[in-house]
């Protein structure tokens, strides 16, 4: 081979790896503000409170556990990802939003080659494009160049924040790696070429490699179920010329691209598929006449973010009207004409618009698992990551073949990657706290009961009560139905002392969910305080027998039992939450203090040791064995208990009154009368006892 040939190759080689380090540093830079964004939404469920994946060593066993025990259980390698994540970080967001920003920039990665290895094939329709003379061989129209360009606008675009910066739609992204990665290797083996007669091992190997890809799509999210489709129309665009007779004659491999998908489907679906989809409804409020009628909207509606993404239209929550009619509203039957119309524009376009045409069937057949009969919620930008994939380089590939002055073509481009860029950038910074996102989606979608619960329940952990009343209180009213809001608005009046309203809303949430653990002991709570014991005992006791594994709320019972002179019974409860959980330092100290009155004193000091354990700076620990050693006469070390416990809370009257006992017992009267004097300085009723007092 000649010196000509190795420095080509060698300089091509060179040449791509910048254009990928580029990639790398652009998907860097948008998203190097994501990496300490809070979980949101249903990362929640999904990461924080799941179990599932809280693994503590990485085995085979663990990780099996996670794939399939994880939510949800269809998407057992997406549930892998997040176990791995644990295992490294727990629950540090950091390591969760780096692995995400690496699975978008290979996802990038694989489409550029992808789109590069498509425009070598498209090579006679670019030949006969409107380029001028000359254009077609400078630096510009390199393939490799229009496949960067057209990937990088891909790349960059606000509306895959959601995708990557929402730790949970990790599902979708990687979905989506591994998607168009099947692909690619799909078209490596179709161009590899070997020795006749020989077994060709890299087809092997490229093919090998697209069925395991395929497969850990399909694993990661089952929308990825179409890939064999869109291998199939692949296969006819870009190496088969459109032939109809071809198609005709791959009858059988039709067939078995058909009976991939309905295996898919019943992977997803179960063996009762219509049963299936029908059940999903009566958890939502809409029919599935509304969600199929409304879709054909929410198609177009898609394309439209596509096309001006701008960060005032994008929103995690939409409160998306419905359609009951095809004239109702009337963009309804327009939408649908719109999307007839889009395959019309493929039929027409096809062979002189390959890219274009393979473009917009990609974009329909990717979207059309979650855009159809399947009762998912309506609308969901993170649903675009996939179907944007090959129509956004489709559409910016029509434009570099009609669009003839280089410079605009340059200029036009350039502007588009900046400002998709900087709208990612900035649509990011939006997720970086949670009050923000939810407050960005109360903004967007007022009248959407959704984003004012969320926003309450985020701004409720912040002891922000008052903001937190009126977003749940606007939740009720949107939506009375819903018991979580009652609960939650009860619980924030109650942190307000507001127990009259408290109480009522409590009762609204028991009135939806008679078995409402949290309401029933909330409820409790909150009599208790207005003085109503029997029925808040009685709330306590129902909490109880709904969730007897609840260490709190045996706690919680075991206070209300005490305080209602039941000793024996509350040192029962006390003792059944301390095996739930032995850590409880609250119950800890009940149990101890409970033991102490019934004079078991011994038992009572093991279980203060026990909590000081846990917390050497508690003043209410070291208080309560102050007493119990006056109880056994150790004045000594009783002192030094209370003067720890003053040590931490000057204010305490009560440990100032003991202390003065302790010192009075060891005949110090001078110290003894400086702390009672203190004590009744700081609350009035705590006098000396008159024999202290001379």
């Amino acid at each position: 081979m000649s010196i000509y040939y190795h420095v080509r190759k060698y300089g091509n080689i060179l040449k791509q790896s910048v254009l990928v380090i580029l990639m790398l540093l652009a998907c860097l830079m948008i998203y190097s503000n994501t990496i300490h964004s809070p979980f949101a939404f249903d990362d929640h469920p999904f990461i924080i409170k799941d179990s599932h994946i809280h693994i503590s060593t990485l085995s085979f066993k663990n990780l099996a556990h996670a794939a399939f025990s994880g939510k949800p259980r269809q998407r057992p390698f997406s549930n892998i990802s997040f176990a791995i994540n644990y295992y490294f970080g727990n629950d540090n967001p950091a390591g969760y939003h780096i692995t995400n920003i690496f699975i978008h920039f290979f996802s990038g990665l694989f489409l550029f080659y992808l789109i590069r290895h498509t425009i070598l094939l498209s090579a006679p329709v670019f030949a006969g494009s409107t380029l001028q003379a000359g254009q077609q061989d400078s630096f510009v129209f390199k393939p490799e160049n229009i496949a960067f360009m057209a990937t990088l606008i891909w790349f960059v675009h606000p509306l895959h924040s959601e995708s990557v910066t929402y730790i949970c739609q990790r599902m979708t992204s990687l979905a989506g790696m591994f998607y168009v990665l099947s692909l690619w290797l799909y078209v490596k083996g179709k161009l590899s070429t070997g020795i006749p007669d020989k077994i060709n091992h890299k087809r092997i190997i490229f093919f090998g490699g697209c069925v395991v890809s395929g497969g850990l799509a399909v694993l990661s999210k089952p929308n990825a179920a179409t890939l064999p489709v869109m291998i199939l129309l692949y296969e006819w665009f870009f190496f088969k010329d459109l032939r109809f007779d071809w198609l005709k004659r791959r009858f059988i491999w039709i067939a078995v691209v058909i009976c991939l998908v309905c295996v898919f489907s019943i992977m997803f679906l179960g063996n009762s598929p219509v049963d299936r989809i029908l059940s999903a409804y009566t958890r939502r409020d809409f029919t599935l006449s509304q969600r199929m009628l409304t879709e054909f909207r929410v198609v177009i509606y898609y394309i439209s973010l596509i096309f001006y993404p701008h960060f005032k239209r994008l929103n995690l929550d939409y409160n998306y009207p419905l359609s009951d009619s095809f004239i109702t509203p009337l963009t309804t039957f327009p939408a649908l004409l719109s999307i007839l119309g889009l395959i019309g524009m493929v039929v027409y376009s096809a062979r002189k618009e390959p890219f274009l045409g393979f473009g917009i069937l990609w974009f329909l057949v990717t979207l059309v698992i979650e855009s159809s009969v399947i009762g998912l919620e309506i609308i969901f930008e993170h649903r675009t990551y996939l179907p944007s994939m090959f129509l956004i380089p489709a559409v910016v590939i029509l434009f570099y073949r009609n669009i003839r002055p280089q410079w605009v073509v340059i200029v036009a481009l350039c502007l588009l990657i900046f400002f998709g860029a900087y709208g990612t950038f900035q649509r990011n910074a939006v997720w970086q706290d949670e009050i923000r996102l939810w407050e960005d989606c109360v903004q967007k979608s007022p009248e959407k009961s959704r984003p004012h619960y969320n926003l309450g329940c985020v701004l409720v952990k912040r002891n922000l009560f008052d903001k937190t009343i009126t977003h749940f209180s606007k939740a009720a009213q949107l939506n009375p139905g819903h018991s979580d809001t009652h609960y939650n608005l009860g619980y924030a009046m109650a942190q307000k002392e507001l127990y009259g309203p408290a109480i009522d809303q409590f009762f609204k949430a028991l009135v939806l969910d008679p078995d409402y653990a949290e309401a029933h002991n909330n409820l409790a709570n909150a009599l208790s305080k207005i003085g109503r014991s029997d029925s808040a005992l009685k709330h306590y006791r129902e909490a109880v027998r709904l969730e007897s594994d609840n260490a709190y709320f045996h706690t919680n019972l075991g206070k209300e039992l005490f305080a209602q002179n039941l000793i024996d019974e509350a040192i029962s409860h006390f003792r059944r939450s301390y095996q739930l959980k032995p850590k409880n330092l609250e119950n800890l100290n009940k149990l101890g203090y409970s033991l102490f009155s019934r004079g078991n004193v011994d038992e009572a000091m093991s279980f203060y040791r026990k909590a000081l354990q846990l917390s050497p700076n508690n003043g209410e620990t070291h208080g309560k064995i102050g007493d119990l050693l006056v109880e056994k006469k150790d004045f000594k070390n009783a002192i030094i208990h209370y003067i720890k416990a003053l040590e931490i809370n000057s204010s305490d009257a009560q440990s100032h009154y003991n202390l003065g006992i302790a010192f009075y017992k060891m005949g110090r009267l001078d110290q003894a009368r400086k702390h009672f004097a203190i004590a009744a300085r700081i609350s009035p009723d705590l006098q000396a006892p008159n024999l202290m007092i001379k």
